[in-house]
């Protein structure tokens, strides 16, 4: 991450930290719909960037994929989990 924006008295400039409500948007290279380029992003204050929605369904994807797999290493059936769930979520009446 380069730079920041922020606002003052109606003018926009370029800063190396983020605001004082911790949020800044910074530029940093990146791939979406298949075009990789720079891209502007959201960071927080400490200049870490938020991910995009498309990262954080693919890191939930392998949140899952990891808990899938020690389940299964313990010997429990991800399947049977999911029904118990559903069936104490949405029970039949």
């Amino acid at each position: 991450m380069d730079w920041f924006f922020g606002l003052n008295m109606g003018i926009y400039y370029m800063t190396d930290r983020a605001n004082e409500i911790g949020l800044g948007i910074g530029r940093g290279r990146g791939t979406y719909q298949g075009w990789t380029r720079e891209w502007l992003y959201w960071y927080d204050c400490e200049g870490i960037r938020f991910p995009t929605p498309e990262e954080q369904a693919e890191q939930a994807q392998q949140q899952l994929g990891s808990l899938i797999a020690k389940l299964k290493e313990r010997g429990i059936d991800p399947d049977i989990l999911k029904l118990c769930w559903l069936t104490f979520v949405h029970p039949t009446t």
